[in-house]
């Protein structure tokens, strides 16, 4: 979600620690090799193909479905959002024309921009919401995220929910664009990312899109509020703990008052993506990841520390 996102990663935990539902309902990440245990081969041992850390994509349940109609009322239809299925009583042809292009072109933008690719297709529902009552009343009943935030995504349940009441098309069009995106990181990369990399992917996404579509990733663009927040932040003297960040659990991360993890997790994807020297690993890292390698492998694959990550990422930032 944009600050924050609910993940069911309590559910995951639980089962886990019971060795149970988990692999059953295919929404955890399997075990990263190492050098004496190999990874299991997924079709035969002498098969090359590598392993998967996605899961597929999932319909919403038709419960689901109900409670959201039953919230919107009469005006509720069904539509589409490219791939994805659609149920809005939004009525604004230019809103829904761009959902139409974001959803459309999403899973080739992803796998442009962050080079993996996802091997599934969409199935997930988007619910769109046009009166802010309505969406708080749905939110409430689903126990998602807190109702003041604009949406979230529930990939293991297989739709995502946003609302555009009072919001300019530019915003909600970048607001669906980010959690949609979550729907495509499950299928690539799978559940349980740290949530500086899905909240920073997200916004690599996100903060390219407007009611037009989706715009080339290029320098801070579409990020330029929270880079001036975060570099306010540095020169008061706060000063980016990337090795905290970048380990922080979901229940650890964005806490604090004041809090910049969520700018510094945007700017610092975006700084990863749009260096010339450090867009190849980071890219390289995230098929690793795809493949099913843990997500503290990011300094091995940059090939640098915290101390040199941290400098040089201020210096973009700053300069």
């Amino acid at each position: 979600m944009r600050k924050p996102l609910l993940l069911l990663l309590a559910v995951c935990l639980l089962a886990l620690a019971t060795h149970l539902a988990c692999r059953r309902i295919d929404d955890s990440p399997a075990p990263a090799p190492t050098a004496s245990t190999p990874a299991t081969p997924t079709r035969s041992p002498s098969s090359s193909t590598p392993r998967s850390a996605g899961r597929a994509s999932r319909p919403a349940d038709p419960a689901t479905l109900a409670r959201a109609r039953d919230a919107m009322g009469s005006d509720a239809r069904n539509g589409s959002c490219g791939p994805y299925a659609l149920l809005t009583d939004v009525t604004d042809a230019a809103l829904l024309a761009a959902c139409e292009r974001i959803g459309s072109s999403l899973d080739r933008i992803f796998a442009e921009r962050f080079g993996v690719a996802p091997a599934d297709r969409p199935r997930e529902a988007l619910l769109l919401f046009a009166d802010l009552a309505a969406y708080r009343s749905f939110v409430q009943q689903d126990r998602g995220a807190g109702a003041g935030y604009s949406g979230y995504a529930r990939g293991a349940a297989g739709f995502l929910v946003t609302h555009a009441d009072g919001r300019p098309g530019d915003e909600v069009a970048s607001t669906l664009a980010h959690e949609l995106t979550h729907l495509v990181e499950r299928r690539v990369l799978g559940p349980g990312l740290p949530p500086w990399l899905s909240e920073g992917l997200a916004e690599a996404i996100g903060d390219t899109a407007d009611a037009s579509g989706l715009s080339p990733l290029a320098g801070l663009r579409g990020a330029e509020p929270m880079a001036d927040r975060l570099r306010a932040a540095v020169t008061a003297g706060h000063h980016p703990d990337l090795a905290r960040l970048t380990t922080a659990r979901r229940a650890e991360f964005d806490k604090t008052i004041p809090s910049w993890d969520y700018e510094t997790s945007a700017l610092l994807v975006r700084y990863l993506l749009t260096d010339p020297h450090q867009a190849p690993p980071f890219r390289a890292y995230l098929r690793s990841l795809s493949q099913g390698a843990q997500p503290d492998t990011l300094l091995t694959h940059l090939k640098t520390d915290w101390p040199t990550l941290t400098q040089s990422f201020l210096t973009w930032l700053m300069g």
